[in-house]
């Protein structure tokens, strides 16, 4: 089978992971290209001569446009400012060129702001993978907005996208999502009926992200992993920064907090001058070292959508967790099982007091969490559900109704 996927942005271990994993899968058996933004990053230029070796690559600089632009284009256009920034003249060719050289039996278009391309395919079989409900986060954003006039632009940024959403997903035969509660979101909102909505969870290389002993000389640490130039970290590090890390420090002064991940903003840079135990690493070209030896992994996210990647990946580590309820969400996981739930303030500084002073504990949930991963989020269950969606539309599309044979 061929198949062609339209990236949001190159996959590497940093970004798009989830297009990486099956890309890997998929190529030992099929013939896969891949077509895709290239936001110039370090993370995706170490990327490109890895996937060159599993798939057909054609990389499209990404166009760099002000925020006023992309205001202007989207007031126009009436597609959110996100999709503006990624409308290119060059992505458009070289989508049209890949197409019209090359016969696909499926084309998968990568992060709503691709879904733009998607009308230039014909009448090749082809699936929106959004990945998550992006008007779905966009509203949490626009409720925890505490700025009138900032809360007003993303409410308005919130309508648009819905609407935008709900036009593109009818030019696709289906569109994909990773969790349970975004799927619900699009059917509750009508943008699809139940037919055209399929789950594909995430996965997790679990033979790369493997349990390893910590080093005991660090002493006592956290980490909290993820792209930092993302908006939901950047609020989750500063939000635990504020309201956690003071409270964990007078009961032990010498604990470190790790924010391992690209891109840091001055914002969350600023926090490792503020307190020298405080360590903000940047890019990383491996990620598992600082989750490795931190003695507990944080995740005090207040808002966003879909399965996160890094959850599963320190649980595929082994690591003992600590995570907000919404970090978990689309994990099919128990409270005191496989990770420790916190929410509010008095419950982050009791759950990271308790487990960093316990060893045993936190080896019994990382031994559950591994488990859980290793059961659930396999690269063969993600790939084999993935061939499966691709072979129902396949079929939908030949067959005939019955008023009129």
């Amino acid at each position: 089978m061929k198949i062609l996927f339209v990236a949001g942005g190159v996959p590497s271990r940093i970004g798009q992971c989830h297009v990486l994993d099956l890309l890997i899968a998929l190529s030992k058996f099929h013939q896969v290209s891949v077509v895709c933004c290239d936001l110039g990053t370090s993370a995706e230029a170490d990327a490109k001569d890895g996937l060159r070796k599993i798939a057909d690559l054609r990389c499209v600089p990404c166009p760099r446009r002000s925020l006023l632009s992309k205001g202007l284009r989207s007031l126009w256009s009436r597609a959110p400012v996100a999709v503006e920034g990624y409308r290119s003249a060059a992505m458009r060719d070289a989508v049209c060129e890949a197409t019209r050289d090359a016969k696909y039996d499926v084309i998968i278009f990568e992060q709503l702001v691709t879904a733009q391309y998607g009308r230039l395919t014909n009448d090749v079989p082809k699936l929106l993978f959004p990945v998550d409900a992006v008007s779905r986060l966009k509203w949490q954003r626009c409720r925890a907005s505490l700025n009138p006039v900032r809360k007003l632009a993303l409410w308005v940024d919130y309508l648009m996208c819905k609407r935008y959403e709900t036009r593109v997903y009818a030019e696709f035969d289906g569109v994909m999502l990773v969790s349970d509660a975004d799927a619900n979101y699009v059917l509750e909102n009508r943008q699809l009926n139940k037919s055209s909505v399929f789950l594909l969870p995430l996965a997790v290389d679990a033979d790369y992200f493997v349990p390893r002993e910590r080093n005991t000389e660090c002493g006592l640490s956290l980490v909290f992993a993820g792209n930092m130039f993302n908006y939901i970290n950047e609020d989750a590090i500063l939000w635990f920064f504020r309201e956690v890390w003071g409270g964990l420090k007078k009961q032990l002064p010498k604990l470190k907090l790790y924010v391992a991940g690209n891109d840091p903003s001055d914002r969350v840079r600023a926090l490792a001058a503020k307190d020298s135990n405080v360590i903000v690493t940047g890019f990383l070209e491996d990620i598992r070292p600082p989750i490795w030896n931190a003695t507990v992994f944080v995740s005090p996210l207040r808002m966003g959508t879909g399965v996160k990647n890094r959850i599963l990946q320190a649980m595929a580590m082994g690591k003992a967790i600590i995570a907000s309820p919404l970090t978990i969400e689309g994990i099919a996981v128990t409270d005191g099982v496989q990770v420790l739930l916190a929410e509010s303030t008095g419950e982050w500084l009791k759950r990271c007091l308790s487990l960093l002073q316990n060893g045993g504990e936190r080896e019994r949930l990382g031994r559950q969490a591994r488990k859980y991963v290793e059961e659930n989020h396999s690269l063969r269950a993600k790939t084999s559900r993935f061939l499966d969606i691709v072979q129902q539309i396949k079929s939908s599309r030949h067959s005939v109704p019955m008023d009129a044979a």
